[in-house]
């Protein structure tokens, strides 16, 4: 049997399809697979109470309060190669007076 021009063309929307099921498949895997960070936990809960969050976020913007990472002296690990460094958080109000 000779290979004809007509064999191409109706091989064509096969090829097509075989490549769609072959790119939804591999955004599947690449999507459920590896580690948390493709998912948002408990999404729905938080879309519907969505509102209720910016009141928060705007009242805490409110405050002023402020977040210092202080780090501290290096603390040696289990390895020879790993150090550990000692981290504060120290709050501030608005006044830059400490949170207690």
């Amino acid at each position: 049997m000779k290979f004809q021009a007509k064999h191409m063309w109706m091989s064509l929307p096969v090829l097509l399809l075989a490549m769609s099921v072959s790119i939804g498949m591999t955004g599947y895997l690449l999507a459920s697979s590896g580690h948390n960070a493709e998912t948002e936990k408990d999404y729905y809960s938080q879309a519907s109470n969505w509102d209720a969050h910016q009141t928060l976020v705007a009242s805490s913007l409110e405050l002023g309060w402020k977040a210092k990472v202080v780090p501290g002296d290096l603390v040696a690990g289990n390895d020879v190669d790993q150090q550990l460094i000692e981290v504060a958080i120290r709050l501030e109000d608005s006044e830059g007076l400490p949170v207690t």
